[in-house]
């Protein structure tokens, strides 16, 4: 999943099928060490929050009952 996204926001194709028009600007910082830790980042980010939206959305419906 993390190979997949930087692929894509780091060159713009995806197993090298161009997702993108001819306007796009690749992030560069991607394809870098430094995107890999940053978009590691995103990942737990984006996992954490999730488990909040299931956790909330639990209680809600617990509450309904």
């Amino acid at each position: 999943m993390m190979g997949g996204f930087r692929e894509i926001l780091g060159i713009g194709t995806l197993f090298d099928i161009p997702l993108f028009g001819p306007n796009f600007e690749p992030w560069v910082v991607m394809v870098l060490p430094a995107g890999g830790f940053l978009m590691l980042g995103f990942i737990i980010l984006g996992m954490g929050d999730f488990e909040q939206r299931k956790k909330a959305r639990k209680a809600l419906e617990e509450a309904a009952a």
